[in-house]
């Protein structure tokens, strides 16, 4: 019997059909594998360290600033009050209103105290003295000047500055004004004016309506802006030996300060009512020590605690 071969097409078909040839599997094959694999995941591959490589460097903390430090300065003198002399000179200090109350309880009415200064006018006549003015302005005053307040207590500070800043060397000076404060927790409200001489020495003065026999809220009043003032300074130049000089003025007595970026120094003087020329002419030599940058001396009967020392700043 003759066999038959099967068409070409045939053929071609059932080898497409037909599954391929597997060749026999090593049955540890997987397992290494799989052993490979899991040791290429605990141990990654160290990658090869890039030469000159930059160290990352930790920057040294900066120093505190110049006004930071005048700020922790005064605010120990404050906390500690008992420290009473200062760098070997006397000092008078208050303990009745801490630093950090005071500048939480303050609203300025403006942002910045951006003084603008413009010129004080002096007396008319050149002959005329400061106890003249004074005079005559006791004369127009129906209250006694014991009792004085608001505008009365304002014209006294006008003569006592103008007669401050005139003199032969100086003729005009300085005043910028302008800045309400108001201390809502303290129940104390005040104008603070700057007065700049030829030199660029400034004098705070600052008009605080305040309750009687509250000093401290006084002083919280004028320490405000004063270091406003030399805040701003040490804004521009940190290492600025710039000293600002205040002056509360109430009706009878006067608290004058000098603040720089160490030390802030308070001295209170007052008008006795059996020599009120007298006193005022006392607070003018003072104003006008101030604004020309001469030293003050404030002898016994001006130094509230009667030392017989003179104290100077």
């Amino acid at each position: 019997m003759v066999k038959k071969s099967l068409p070409e097409k045939v053929v071609k078909s059932a080898a497409l059909i037909a599954p391929p040839l597997q060749l026999e599997k090593d049955p540890q094959a997987d397992f290494k594998r799989e052993e490979q694999e899991q040791q290429e995941k605990q141990e990654p591959l160290e990658e090869p360290p890039l030469e000159d490589s930059p160290k990352a460097v930790t920057p040294p903390p900066s120093p505190p600033s110049v006004p930071r430090l005048a700020r922790v300065a005064k605010l120990k003198r404050l906390l500690y009050p008992d420290a009473d002399t200062v760098g070997g000179k006397g000092r008078l200090s208050f303990n009745e209103v801490k630093w950090e109350q005071i500048g939480a309880a303050y609203k300025v009415k403006y942002k910045t105290l951006g003084f603008k200064p413009t010129l004080l006018e002096l007396p008319s006549s050149t002959h005329c003295t400061l106890m003249d003015q004074v005079a005559e302005l006791l004369r127009t005053s129906n209250i006694d000047v014991m009792l004085w307040s608001g505008n009365e207590t304002k014209d006294l500070i006008r003569l006592v500055v103008r007669y401050a800043g005139d003199s032969p060397e100086d003729s005009k000076v300085k005043v910028s004004s302008g800045c309400t404060m108001i201390n809502e927790e303290l129940g104390v409200s005040g104008r603070a004016d700057v007065v700049i001489s030829k030199d660029d020495t400034r004098l705070v003065v600052v008009q605080c309506k305040r309750a009687v026999n509250s000093y401290s809220k006084g002083v919280a009043q004028i320490m405000l802006a004063a270091e406003t003032v030399l805040a701003a300074e040490l804004r521009h130049n940190e290492s600025s030996k710039a000293c600002v000089y205040g002056l509360l003025a109430g009706s009878v007595a006067w608290t004058w300060m000098r603040l720089d970026s160490k030390e802030g120094r308070f001295y209170l003087t007052s008008i006795d009512a059996k020599d009120v020329a007298g006193g005022i002419q006392k607070m003018a030599r003072i104003a006008h020590s101030l604004i020309h940058g001469k030293p003050v001396t404030l002898v016994s009967e001006d130094v509230p605690n009667r030392n017989k020392r003179a104290r100077r700043f």
